[in-house]
Formats: structure tokens, C-alpha cells, sequence
């Protein structure tokens, strides 16, 4: 069983996230916040397979909160960042995260992130 936070505040959004893993029974949803300090502690404590994590103004700065992320812990996650626009992609890449999404999101788009995770 694979797990997954969902660092959003947008409830489309996170209805449309947890409404695809639903089809796959190797995903659990473990948490849903937009606040640092319970985002953080949820991930230390819990160790998540796999965050979708909104870039655009949930977290001040989401490029420092991954590589902080990176430094607490071994296992790190997979990352992959939501945005409302195309404008962050290169720092999504340069920070290490491993997909990148548009909002609002895709169905078909999702499902492709979420197959690619499942693959690697």
C-alpha cells in the first residue's frame, strides 16, 4: 500500500486528486492540510510515498520546504507540484520533483502521474 498527502487549501482540487486514486487500491490518503507545521510533521512522522503539493500560494516557500524536507529525512518522497500556471516548471525540475501538474487539474493527466509513479 502506497501513501499520499495532498498539500492543497482548493476543494476541486483535492476532490479531483483523491477521486482518481481512488480507482487504485495501492494508494491511501493520509492526510490533507495547507499549514507548514502540520504539512511537516505529517511527512516526518508518517513518511508519504507520494505528495501533491500546490506550489502557488499554500506553502510561502515550497522550493526551500522540499529541500528542507530532503535534509530530516531518508525517505524521500515523491513530489509532484501543482500549479496554475507554467511559470515555476524549471524550479519544479531543479528542486527534485518528479511531476509537474496544471491547474485545474486533468483527469487524464493525473492518471498519467499517478501510472508513472506506480511504475518506477
Amino acid at each position: 500500500m502506497r501513501s499520499y498527502l495532498i498539500i492543497d487549501n482548493d476543494l476541486n482540487t483535492i476532490s479531483n486528486i483523491k477521486n482518481v486514486l481512488e480507482d487504485y487500491n495501492e494508494f491511501n490518503c493520509i492526510s490533507v492540510s495547507s499549514n507548514y507545521d502540520v504539512v511537516m510533521n505529517i511527512i516526518l512522522k508518517e513518511s508519504p510515498d507520494v505528495v501533491f503539493f500546490n506550489i502557488d500560494n499554500v506553502i510561502e516557500n515550497p522550493f526551500v520546504f522540499a529541500q528542507e524536507l530532503n535534509l530530516f529525512n531518508d525517505d524521500f518522497p515523491v513530489l509532484i507540484a501543482i500549479s496554475a500556471s507554467k511559470e515555476k516548471a524549471y524550479e519544479v525540475i531543479k528542486n527534485g520533483f518528479f511531476d509537474f501538474l496544471l491547474n485545474p487539474l486533468n483527469e487524464l493527466e493525473l492518471r498519467k502521474s499517478v501510472l508513472k509513479v506506480l511504475k518506477k
